[in-house]
């Protein structure tokens, strides 16, 4: 059996925040090692040097409480597959080959749907290739972002699903392009909305983003199942585990609870009388549904499944 190697100062030199270590370096290095020697056997082909990994490691280990032990944060990632993006990061040979046979390739069937031709799912899986694969003048490629806190298959498929909605909707839906409101085809028959739209856009978008911002990870998850994913009530029933009335009626509730603490923000922030602000929400009704999926496509996807309660 080969000498443990010597990880434990790169490791420490890159770690943020308190944890409890193994008592020595003997202990910790043991530690690392395993999860390296985990990695390895699950990808014998892609050779990632031990450096380059402690310090990814280091760097993505969970938020932790002080009396969090090393052994406790490394259970909590999956460490092989962090291994793989760390690898595809730096462009190990063959690791590039081994994230498309056992990820980019399966996203073909994850992304079926009637409404998505096969030449439409195969532009979206290249996109997306390029998206989660390759550095562009902005910075490094998407892998760079996967913490290994969930699963990379729904990490991937994630970041296909909101390229398959840029492509539905137009590129003005991307997060990247400029947030102007859509004119509905009466706003120019309505001075009041006319005038709404050309003074306090930037009032709208402010209480559209407090109340996104109060919603929990779990509101957040099933907001994103629907308006991102598309998918039905009947497809998330076996996904979260309960029934379509109960989705349905948890729906609506986010929904009420949201659209209720913009018409709040709305009425502190502007002062306005009672007749003007209803026409704001009247145009924040009319736009309730595009605006929720453009902050959803936003928002950072999650790593894992939160629980469904």
């Amino acid at each position: 059996m080969p000498e443990p190697l010597d990880l434990a100062a790169t490791f420490l030199s890159h770690v943020r925040g308190r944890l409890v270590l193994p008592s020595g370096a003997a202990e910790l290095n043991l530690v690392l090692n395993q999860a390296l020697e985990s990695a390895r056997t699950r990808w014998p082909e892609v050779k990632l040097a031990p450096e380059l990994f402690m310090t990814h490691l280091a760097e993505r280990l969970p938020g932790s409480k002080p009396e969090s032990s090393l052994e406790e944060l490394l259970g909590q990632l999956r460490v092989e597959e962090l291994y793989l993006a760390c690898a595809c990061l730096h462009q190990v040979p063959m690791a590039a080959e081994m994230f498309e046979q056992h990820y980019l390739r399966k996203l073909p069937r994850l992304l079926r749907h009637r409404e998505r031709s096969a030449a439409t799912i195969d532009e979206i899986c290249q996109l997306a290739s390029m998206k989660i694969l390759v550095a562009t003048h902005e910075g490094p490629p998407k892998i760079a972002e996967y913490k290994g806190t969930g699963d990379l298959q729904g990490w991937v498929r994630v970041i296909a699903v909101r390229i398959a909605l840029r492509q539905r909707q137009g590129p003005e839906f991307a997060p990247e392009e400029p947030e102007d409101f859509p004119e509905p085809i009466h706003l120019s028959e309505d001075p009041g909305l006319r005038f709404i739209k050309k003074h306090h856009q930037e009032d709208l978008r402010h209480a559209f983003r407090e109340a996104f911002a109060l919603l929990s990870d779990d509101d957040r998850y099933l907001l994103r199942l629907y308006y991102v994913d598309g998918l039905s009530m009947y497809k998330m029933e076996p996904l979260l585990r309960t029934s379509q009335p109960t989705i349905s009626r948890r729906l609506s509730q986010i929904r009420e609870k949201l659209g209720a603490e913009i018409k709040r923000h709305l009425h502190a922030r502007l002062g306005v009388s009672e007749k003007d602000f209803q026409s704001f929400i009247n145009l924040v009704d009319s736009q309730f549904d595009l605006h929720l999926s453009r902050l959803l496509g936003e928002a950072a996807a999650p790593d894992r499944t939160p629980p469904f309660s």
